[in-house]
């Protein structure tokens, strides 16, 4: 059911996931390293805002809507909507107040800082129509919700930007998150989940009590995303925050993206196995998923380390390529550290329904980074950011997986990842004896040849039984 359903949900992420992985070649060629830094420091402040602010309730939903039926769904959707659109208000009040006081926000003017909440609170928004659209498998719709955002936000941002710089790049940013949001919202009054009766049956004291201790998770994970970039940005000024984030979104873009596609369709089926048929089924499936997961993160990783010099060319502009061919490499380690704490060892929290347990590790990995990264940056610039990154996250999966233990039986395939690993290691050898010299010619056979060896080995080795689903018959169950 995993596996065909992620095949599923990857239609509907590569496309939308290939038009913003196109977005870094066109921004960083019309965007100066420092206005493309100062880009990826307003999406850094959104996300950490975000995170405190009002990511817990998407969080809580996400995990309290899969196995409740559709009309319970739409009343708890209702009022989770209802409370993030009026935290997105306090936001609004917060920031007028603060203007008023004359103070500024890192030097940002009056309207670029309500620039700022406008973001916010269309990512929120966003983000919380993608949860719904998850946790009911509408996969069409969260496809055509996913395509919208990503084509809008490249279409309108190339132009715009090209006018008037990073902030037009921004208004395309808003403009992606909201339209396609506003469709699917259209579509869920017209169903009924919107209406009075909805709000007042929805569950609001469920919500608020399950969720919120997922304020500081949220938040201390966003901080742990962004804390290097704004600590870059204020050591050594925006332009190396522009070199920072094209390398870190590079890989976002490709690797992380792709251990997302993973989650987005293992977690409510996680969810819901272990919430229907007990806690066995969920550790079955969380091993499942660990196995999914690593079979996407390894080759991807491979991709991306031996086909480097290929990628850079084609992917920034000529100022950045330096920066990234030399960051690239460590960035794509910190990336796996991440997908497996947030893809693997925290949805053990949900499952036991112990989010709070996620703190002190996101608490331990936030001080690391910062630490770490204060003294790093100052030594080793851009490259400190990266080493005080990982070692947070390496902090943070240490303590998670301690504490993780004592929650749930973690049962690692050990046999079925070691396949991976060995047919991850194949794929590398095959890519490593390519070279025609051009980029274009050089990553298109690269891949080509390393992604056939990868799937032979992978359908000759048979992890989790994955030659039976690949040529089963049947449709995706629902």
């Amino acid at each position: 059911m995993l596996a065909r359903s992620t095949i599923w949900y990857l239609g509907a992420h590569i496309v939308s996931g290939a038009v913003s992985f196109l977005s870094i070649a066109v921004f960083t060629r019309i965007l100066s390293p420092a206005d493309f830094g100062l880009y990826g420091i307003v999406l850094a402040i959104v996300g950490v805002t975000n995170g405190f602010a009002v990511e817990w309730l998407r969080r809580g939903y996400l995990r309290l809507a899969p196995a409740r039926c559709d009309g319970d769904r739409g009343s708890l959707f209702a009022v989770t909507l209802s409370l993030t659109l009026a935290l997105c208000g306090l936001i609004a009040l917060a920031a007028t107040v603060w203007n008023a006081t004359g103070l500024g926000l890192l030097g940002l003017s009056a309207p670029f800082v309500w620039l700022l909440i406008v973001l916010v609170a269309g990512r929120s928004v966003y983000d919380l129509v993608l949860a719904h659209l998850r946790a009911g498998f509408e996969v069409r719709w969260y496809g055509a919700t996913l395509l919208g955002r990503a084509v809008l936000a490249l279409l309108l941002g190339a132009g715009l930007g090209t006018q008037v710089g990073v902030t037009g790049v921004l208004i395309g940013l808003v403009a992606g998150w909201l339209l396609p949001s506003f469709v699917v919202l259209f579509k869920r009054v017209g169903n009924g989940c919107l209406r009075a009766n909805a709000l007042r049956k929805g569950g609001l004291a469920e919500i608020v009590q399950f969720s919120y201790p997922l304020i500081f998770v949220a938040g201390l994970e966003m901080s742990m995303q962004f804390s290097d970039r704004l600590l870059l940005s204020g050591l050594l000024g925006s332009e190396p925050a522009g070199f920072y984030t094209a390398v870190t979104d590079l890989v976002r873009n490709s690797l992380v993206f792709l251990m997302t596609v993973v989650s987005v369709a293992a977690f409510p089926i996680l969810m819901r196995r272990h919430d229907l048929e007990g806690s066995d089924a969920g550790a079955g499936q969380l091993a499942d998923n660990l196995v999914l997961l690593a079979g996407i993160a390894a080759p991807t990783a491979v991709a991306l380390l031996l086909a480097r010099h290929e990628i850079t060319p084609i992917m920034v502009a000529a100022e950045y390529r330096e920066a990234v061919l030399h960051a690239l490499p460590l960035v794509v380690l910190v990336g796996l550290i991440f997908g497996f704490k947030a893809f693997y060892l925290d949805h053990v929290f949900h499952l036991a329904k112990r989010p709070g347990g996620m703190v002190l590790p996101g608490l331990l990995g936030l001080t690391v980074n910062l630490v770490v990264g204060y003294f790093a940056i100052r030594e080793f610039g851009l490259l400190g950011a990266i080493y005080g990154s990982g070692l947070g996250y390496l902090a943070a999966m240490g303590m998670s997986w301690h504490r993780a233990r004592r929650l749930i039986c973690l049962r690692l395939p050990g046999l079925d990842l070691g396949k991976i690993l060995l047919a991850a290691g194949v794929m590398g050898l095959a890519m490593s004896i390519v070279d025609f010299g051009e980029p274009v010619p050089n990553l298109i056979v690269k891949v080509g040849v390393g992604g056939l060896a990868y799937a032979a080995l992978i359908l000759l080795f048979n992890p989790r039984s994955i030659r039976q689903t690949v040529f089963a018959t049947q449709p995706p169950e629902r």
